[in-house]
């Protein structure tokens, strides 16, 4: 029994996308083979669809040459574009194209112009159907049916039926891909998921989803896994770019539009369980947090096809209404690209919806998406515990402690919260950002085969007829609330005085929430600057952090207080001894947590101090306070587990508790590092 919950769908998904990471990983480091051959080609674009847009191209070339602020070298650039343009010489377009996008540079309207009329000239259809791209699709569709196959065995599936039909699966996704990579599609920003959706809704809703090819449906299986890698492209330092107001925006939007949509839903008689994932899914990221959320409540599978299907249908006008919109009324680029990524639910949209507005739309788009997602795992926490309480609120049912909530808890998300942490902290850059690339194209091949899973699995009469279309009600009711939030939010982000630099530089109040926040955060790093100092202000974190749980069971005590004064006890003693008694104890308790982290904090800030000077960046004093720290806490677990007979479930969980402290460690030295 122990070994089965080891073999569960989620841990499955785990392992596959651990080892597939770790496979890239190894042939970066050791150059076991060429990454390229594992990115296919799927961008192509017709003469005739390149012809229709050289009048557009030209207009915008005029305008670059006439900017009185342009490089004389762009303006060369730009006239040699349009001569080609002129000529429809496809290769003459392709070199001066990649002239003008080197010119430009990159965030320009120059470059950004270059780069797509290469994009668009070097995109030939016999690329795409060349013998050396089909084989690198053969490669990847081979490969992906062993590691399918073993991790289907694991989970206990019928390996036999499995190997058949999964190279239909996968063809349907690579003619996704493919009819994905037009240059009208491209142009228009219409994703391969459109297309895997449309292509498995064809078949289920015409001839039917054929029996044989059910075997090969595994939608959670393939998103899962594509999450677990997914948190390999999802790095910390790329969501801090936002600020901390702009994830303060995006956990706002968050919490407001969850809360609604699960209310209409309510209110709707939807029940909890179909509430929870259309909530999660319209308020973080779309199909990502409705699988974490099913994962989490254990839901009804019928119920996450259809809110999956819901949001792939939704987002299609949206991501075209939406830079309409913007360029209406000319929103500033910033403020649309946030907007944009705090109300769209896939991140496919995002960009494609802030490619058709600029690039600095598009990045700000995708950056506050990801604040999003990173949402997934505190989200699947809170929803896990909910639910088990709930359930054991219920008649007969369990009562709720942490291996019930550790049970319940989607493993697949751990596996894509550690994938982050790994690839934002512990690996040098140059590894990250040689592996990037290819892992996406990876992880792209897993989401293409959970599109088209789930359009053969969905058919419109279940849409239009589950519990009488009310939950559709509440999805579209909740995605106009957040619509409208996240803009109020941004404006009035947008609207705050930007305040000063961090230097005081009279003895005036900060003017602005911001400059009150920097100038804060700058008096108290000015504080803190000594290496010694720093150790206790991590000490002074959790002792807060600690005494702000004693206040909470001390209002816990006023209840209990209330319950006891029925039975005949004096209230006011009775609370004077809970008061006192819960204080003190959550006192020791305290205590018994800050000795030790102070002794490893001041041994941390020791080595520390010898090893990095001032003015070190974040991540590399993240990465060796982090070790070290890891080290002083969980080094000795191990050891103990093999020699001293410890549980090894009992030394694995003090391993991440020990991971914990050391990421809260390394992030506050970080933080606080002498600049």
């Amino acid at each position: 029994m122990a070994a089965q919950k080891w073999r569960t769908e989620d841990w499955v998904a785990v392992y596959i996308g651990f080892f597939i990471i770790a496979i890239i990983l190894a042939a970066f480091s050791w150059k076991l083979f060429d990454l390229g051959n594992l990115r296919s080609t799927f961008r192509w674009t017709t003469d005739s669809q390149i012809a229709a847009r050289a009048p557009g191209w030209s207009a915008a070339l005029d305008d670059i040459a006439k900017d009185a602020k342009a490089k004389p070298e762009v303006v060369a650039a730009a006239g040699g574009l349009k001569a080609a343009l002129e000529k429809n010489d496809r290769p003459a377009i392709e070199k001066s194209a990649g002239a003008l996008a080197k010119a430009g540079g990159r965030n320009t309207v120059a470059g950004s112009l270059g780069g797509e009329v290469r994009g668009h000239a070097a995109a030939q259809a016999g690329k795409v159907f060349s013998g050396a791209n089909i084989t690198k699709g053969v490669i990847i569709g081979v490969a992906g049916l062993v590691i399918g196959a073993v991790g289907f065995a694991l989970i206990g599936g019928n390996v036999g039926a499995f190997l058949i039909a999964f190279p239909v699966i996968f063809i349907l996704a690579w003619l996704a891909r493919m009819l994905a990579g037009n240059g009208l599609f491209v142009e228009y920003g219409v994703e391969y998921v459109i297309f895997a959706l449309l292509l498995g809704l064809l078949i289920s809703n015409t001839i039917g989803t054929p029996t044989w090819l059910k075997a090969g449906v595994q939608t959670e299986y393939f998103i899962k896994t594509g999450l677990v890698i997914l948190g390999a492209g999802l790095l910390f330092m790329e969501v801090v770019q936002a600020g901390a107001l702009g994830i303060l925006q995006a956990v706002l939007v968050v919490l407001v539009v969850w809360y609604v949509c699960f209310w209409m839903a309510r209110k709707l008689r939807v029940d909890d369980d179909f509430a929870a994932m259309l909530s999660s899914s319209v308020a973080i990221c779309g199909v990502s947090a409705a699988i974490a959320t099913c994962g989490a409540i254990q839901g009804d599978k019928k119920k996450l096809s259809y809110v999956t299907s819901l949001v792939l249908i939704v987002a299609v006008p949206m991501m075209i209404l939406m830079p309409w919109l913007v360029k209406a009324f000319h929103i500033p680029d910033i403020v649309a690209g946030a907007w944009m990524g705090g109300t769209l639910d896939t991140s496919a949209t995002v960009v494609a919806a802030g490619a058709l507005i600029s690039d600095a739309a598009m990045k700000t788009g995708v950056i506050v998406k990801f604040s999003q997602n990173a949402l997934i795992g505190v989200a699947a926490f809170i929803l896990v515990v909910w639910w088990t309480y709930k359930a054991g609120a219920q008649a007969g049912g369990q009562q709720p402690t942490a291996g019930i909530i550790w049970e319940r808890f989607p493993k697949f998300v751990l596996g894509f919260l550690i994938a982050s942490a790994v690839f934002s902290f512990f690996l040098p850059t140059p590894m990250v950002d040689g592996t990037k690339s290819v892992l996406g194209e990876l992880r792209t091949w897993w989401f293409a085969l959970a599109f088209v899973c789930i359009g053969l699995e969905t058919r419109f009469v279940d849409l239009a007829t589950m519990e009488g279309g009310r939950p559709a009600v509440a999805f579209i009711g909740a995605q106009a609330v957040g619509f409208f939030v996240c803009f109020v939010a941004l404006v009035l982000y947008r609207g705050l005085p930007e305040g000063r630099s961090g230097e005081v530089k009279d003895k005036h109040r900060p003017q602005g929430l911001s400059a009150t926040i920097r100038e804060t955060t700058d008096g108290y790093k000015a504080v803190t600057s000594d290496p010694l100092l720093r150790t206790f202000g991590v000490g002074v974190f959790f002792w807060y952090f600690l005494m702000q749980f004693a206040n909470f069971l001390y209002l816990l005590g006023l209840d209990t207080s209330s319950a006891a004064a029925a039975s005949g006890t004096d209230r006011e003693d009775l609370f004077s001894q809970l008061y006192a008694s819960v204080y003190t104890s959550s006192s020791l308790v305290a205590l018994a947590i800050l000795v030790p982290l102070l002794v490893v904090a001041f041994f941390v800030a020791y080595v520390a101090a010898h090893t990095l000077p001032a003015g070190t960046v974040y991540l590399e004093v993240f990465r060796v306070v982090g070790a070290v720290t890891f080290l002083a806490y969980a080094a000795g677990v191990f050891p103990a587990a093999i020699w001293m007979a410890k549980p090894w479930p009992v030394a694995l969980k003090e391993a991440l508790d020990g991971l914990i402290y050391g990421l809260v460690t390394a992030g506050t030295f970080g933080w606080l590092w002498p600049r």
